[in-house]
């Protein structure tokens, strides 16, 4: 019924969709992210259009069989993009660490205040 080639390429476009998917949905997330804060967003748009049809046309003309042919060029690209990333993770995590100790500055000022309140007020009781 089915032959091994039609089955590789079945499998081959379904891996390359997954990992479209994988790519695209992050950046969907990000634009409709802008678009409710209603920051920049006609250039994000633009952008985010720009990076796609750049994309398409890198893989319509053989972005892959020059990846293939120059191995040092594929090592260059997972390098910067692999770095890109780990730069993008570290700063998602500092600012998870700001977040997270802003957080606890703000409750712990919230408990200390009416604690502080409560205790002047015993005081000036006990000394009535």
């Amino acid at each position: 019924m089915f032959d091994s080639e039609m089955l590789g390429a079945f499998a081959q476009g379904l891996a390359l969709s997954a990992g479209l998917i994988l790519a695209i949905g992050p950046q969907n997330a990000f634009v409709l992210r802008q678009g409710v804060r209603r920051e920049s967003v006609g250039a994000v748009v633009a952008i985010s259009a720009f990076c796609d049809v750049a994309l398409i046309l890198a893989g319509a003309f053989g972005m892959a069989a020059l990846f293939a042919a120059s191995p040092w060029l594929l090592a260059l690209a997972t390098f910067v993009v692999g770095n890109l990333l780990l730069w993008r993770l570290t700063r998602r995590e500092l600012q998870l660490v700001r977040l997270r100790a802003d957080f606890v500055d703000v409750v712990s000022h919230e408990l200390r205040t009416p604690l502080a309140a409560l205790s002047l007020k015993a005081e000036m009781l006990a000394h009535g």
